[in-house]
């Protein structure tokens, strides 16, 4: 049996295959991958603060309301 993991937009809570090539959400076309500005690694982690490769700041800290 293949493990399944899926994914959460951080702005809309799509659920999505977490397998996936997928650069935008499909529900609310938010970025979901992107270049560390520093070492120009994808993060794949629509979450990430910091890269995961050099550990430079992506971006500051989502805040939900």
């Amino acid at each position: 049996m293949r493990d399944i993991r899926y994914a959460i937009c951080p702005k809309c809570s799509y659920f999505t295959i977490g397998i996936t090539e997928q650069m935008f959400c499909p529900a609310c076309g938010i970025r979901l991958k992107s270049e560390c500005v520093r070492c120009g690694a994808e993060v794949r982690n629509p979450y990430a603060i910091f890269c995961p490769t050099c550990g430079a700041l992506h971006r500051p800290p989502l805040h939900v309301v």
